[in-house]
């Protein structure tokens, strides 16, 4: 398991600024600025459960800066069509249409937990299955990131149980929704708390 001991940013956000138009000021967009911290390093595994035009277009932009691995993962073949429409495909990047979360991460299709995870994002639906996926991957990932933190009961803020480090990260204000809604970033692995202003990545 490789630890994250020498931390240094890769692509310099204000230039990021100038290529790529962030979301993060609305709901479903709130968790960009915790996904491209983490991800702001060369060659990373990383998985995406989950389609989205701000997530995995965030995603591949940074593929194309920094050399990343990654599978997109979608139930809903609609999300994978509008992402690639916007998008250059690469070989690096592969988006994978699954026909059921829970029998997907049950008999390990793909062998996904078979190997060794930089960052997992977690934002499928629905809230049930990304509990399994936490599950799944929180031994074999340095970081798992999940968007919509908040909504599921069994974990409200509290993620003891399941990751040793974490934290949930906020929104800009004004919040876009009542609750946020809160990013989570949590590691068995790593200490989980960055200098991450979301107005930073104001445009």
């Amino acid at each position: 398991m490789c630890i994250v001991n020498d931390w240094r940013d890769m692509l310099q956000l204000n230039e990021v600024k100038q290529e790529f138009k962030f979301g993060h000021l609305c709901s479903p967009g709130t968790h960009q600025p915790v996904l491209f911290t983490i991800c702001n390093r060369p060659n990373l595994k990383i998985l995406e459960f989950g389609c989205g035009y701000f997530s995995s277009l965030l995603l591949h932009y940074m593929n194309t800066k920094l050399n990343h691995t990654i599978i997109s993962m979608e139930t809903d073949a609609t999300w994978i069509t509008n992402v690639l429409e916007q998008i250059t495909p690469l070989p690096s990047h592969e988006f994978w249409l699954i026909e059921d979360w829970f029998v997907f991460l049950e008999e390990d299709k793909g062998d996904l937990q078979q190997q060794h995870w930089d960052v997992v994002f977690v934002d499928q639906a629905p809230w049930d299955a990304r509990h399994v996926t936490i599950e799944k991957f929180k031994n074999i990932a340095d970081y798992i990131v999940v968007h919509d933190s908040d909504m599921h009961p069994g974990f409200e803020f509290d993620y003891s149980p399941h990751l040793k480090y974490f934290e949930v990260y906020m929104p800009a204000k004004p919040y876009p929704y009542k609750s946020g809604p809160p990013t989570l970033l949590g590691s068995n692995y790593n200490e989980c708390k960055f200098d991450i202003n979301p107005e930073d990545f104001n445009q």
